[in-house]
């Protein structure tokens, strides 16, 4: 969801409505003839009871959130575009995917520990400044004239970005929960949405800027924004205090040998997978109908639009029906379907010179990621609950560091892959790359449903009534200085 969160997270994509069909504490299942406006008015009420400081706090988080992820969805579209008309190789598309995937990875893990030594507050405003400078030294390499110095200096940058992204997503939903505590929950999912609609937003704004002034104009004027969010953080973000609680190993053995948990970290591995497919090869693809980078750009906002608005769709649904292992394997079988269209069998190839029909495929790809992503984070939580861990703010976060991490890294693996492959053969080698990993874990994380069922049967724990996501007395999740 790069970008964690994008389906998320990332691509996540999981908006305010969603994040409490997730975590919502039921006595009984809701009946299924219940509107879903039930749902969306108590959150809605909710927002309004925001004070002015608790308002201002989530602006500041929400736009240095939407800011940096519009600069990172510009890369799949423009990334591409830059290589392609300078001649470099290819498998840089992929290299510099797999580096930014694999730093923030290894960050989402980390940072839980590197935020509270450096200071919360002063993390945040770090982070802000280091990527704009990213952003603004990104663009600049379109003064290079050698492939290796283009791919050389671009991986440099993108490590940084990585570890600074990662820092100010981190660093954001800390500031969210030990600033406001009651109502975190309902910040985090609107800053989840802004995730989305950042990465939506990027290669739409990418590519009106481009046209217009090539490729540096997009890079600067996010990384100079990011950086006026800096000074704005500076001036009107509190002194922030404490850390996040999370769960120790010996809290949470348990549930890193749970099958279903296994089975939906190797299916979560299989969306980024995909995600890091689209991000190093669409734009190659959709270059063969010469419609120019703005089409281009409008192309990917419509798909990354349509994950967005289908995650809260999927959320509501995995609240009122016991669906998740059906969804989590419909994934991979969605994918490696939708994929036969790209170009992997010749009778299939004449049917895509029509656009409107490539950009169908495109939106029951990013739907099907978001919802098989959505069911992977529903069973998680799931997991957690019936392995003790309260239905809280300290467990969500848990949950979203692995989750998200797992996507990180397969978005790297899939742009790395596909990238290789293109450098290498063709376009129509990628998409039967993509199919056949698709199948391969599609059937692994089947294989281990199956003994699960075998073992446990088809049962999923409640999510526990005493608990509140939001947490009613801080003390529960925040760790004091």
């Amino acid at each position: 969801m790069s970008g964690s969160r994008r389906f998320s997270r990332s691509f996540s994509q999981i908006q305010v409505d969603d994040r409490q069909a997730l975590f919502q504490v039921q006595e009984k299942r809701p009946d299924r003839t219940t509107s879903t406006s039930t749902h969306i008015l108590p959150v809605v009420a909710a927002l309004r009871s925001f004070t002015r400081h608790e308002a201002h706090i989530i602006a500041i988080c929400s736009v240095a959130v939407l800011i940096a992820n519009i600069a990172v969805g510009t890369m799949p579209l423009l990334i591409p575009i830059e290589i392609m008309r300078k001649g470099y190789l290819y498998s840089w598309i992929g290299i510099l995917f797999l580096v930014y995937g694999v730093v923030v990875f290894l960050c989402e893990l980390l940072h839980s520990k590197i935020v509270p030594a450096i200071g919360t507050k002063r993390t945040f405003i770090i982070s802000c400044v280091v990527l704009g400078i990213c952003d603004i030294s990104f663009g600049l390499l379109r003064f290079t004239t050698n492939g290796n110095v283009f791919g050389g200096v671009g991986c440099l940058i993108r490590v940084v970005e990585g570890f600074c992204y990662a820092g100010l997503m981190n660093s954001a939903f800390t500031i969210l929960c030990l600033t406001i505590p009651d109502k975190a929950i309902l910040g985090i999912g609107l800053i989840d949405g802004l995730i989305g609609l950042g990465y939506a937003l990027g290669p739409l704004i990418a590519g009106a800027l481009y046209s217009v002034a090539d490729f540096t104009l997009p890079f600067a004027l996010m990384g100079i924004l990011i950086i006026l969010v800096a000074i704005w953080a500076y001036f009107g973000l509190p002194h922030v205090s404490g850390e996040l609680a999370l769960p120790g190993f010996g809290d949470v053995k348990m549930l890193y040998t749970d099958l279903a948990f296994i089975a939906s970290v190797v299916i979560t591995l299989a969306m980024g997978i995909v995600v890091g497919f689209l991000e190093a090869t669409l734009e190659v693809y959709l270059n063969q109908f010469h419609k120019g980078v703005v089409a281009e750009g409008t192309i990917f906002f419509i798909g990354w639009t349509a994950a967005a608005v289908s995650s809260p769709l999927w959320g509501v649904i995995l609240a009122r029906y016991r669906v998740n292992r059906t969804l989590l394997l419909l994934g991979p079988v969605v994918e490696a379907i939708i994929f036969i269209f790209f170009g992997s069998f010749p009778g299939m190839r004449h049917l895509m010179v029509h656009l409107g029909l490539s950009v169908l495929c495109l939106i029951l790809l990013t739907v099907g990621t978001a919802m098989s992503l959505m069911a992977a984070v529903d069973m998680m939580i799931r997991r957690a609950s019936h392995y003790g861990l309260a239905n809280d703010i300290v467990t969500y976060a848990f949950i979203s560091a692995i989750w998200l991490a797992t996507l990180y890294l397969g978005e790297g693996l899939g742009g790395i892959v596909s990238g290789t492959v293109l450098d290498f053969y063709s376009y129509d080698a990628v998409t039967v790359s993509l199919i056949i990993i698709e199948v391969i874990l599609g059937v692994v994380a089947a294989a281990i449903l199956y003994v699960d069922y075998r073992r446990t049967g088809l049962s999923l724990p409640e999510l526990p009534s005493e608990h509140s996501l939001s947490g009613p007395n801080k003390s529960e999740y925040i760790r004091l200085p």
